[in-house]
């Protein structure tokens, strides 16, 4: 079973943590430096349990009034396959209109992969921010 849980206004996420070091910093070799940054003392953190062991984490934030920002997505590798991605985003999606959010962008370092999911993501720049549209169902 997949249960959701927030860690909201920046409350400290552990085990989600672990999961972005180990997706982020050992598998992808980004520098703890970088993926942990002044936004996760604000932040919403979001993290993903299958059957009681985390499995899959985000954030989002508010850049302005009207824009979410979602990031830091993470799957472990032993649960990628298993659509956590959209259960991901289906959830921040939900959490970024309850902050007032109009528009959605996700931030990526690269290829973002939401197999099988409703989701469309445009490049926006060399950057890699993306700009988030649902597709009718």
């Amino acid at each position: 079973m997949i249960k959701s849980t927030w860690f909201l206004g920046g409350t400290a996420c552990p085990d989600g943590d672990e999961i972005r070091k180990k997706v982020f910093v050992s598998e992808q070799k980004y520098p703890i430096s970088v993926e942990f940054d002044e936004h996760d003392k604000t932040c919403d953190h979001l993290l993903l349990t299958v059957d009681g062991t985390p499995a899959a984490t985000a954030r989002v934030f508010m850049t302005d009034e009207q824009t979410a920002k979602i990031g830091r997505l993470a799957v472990l590798k032993e649960y990628r396959g298993q659509h956590l991605g959209a259960e991901l985003i289906k959830e921040l999606k939900k959490r970024s209109k309850a902050l007032g959010a109009k528009k959605i962008y996700v931030s990526a370092p690269g290829e973002l992969s939401l197999s099988g999911s409703r989701y469309l993501l445009i490049i926006q720049s060399q950057d890699a921010l993306k700009s988030l549209s649902e597709l009718p169902s």
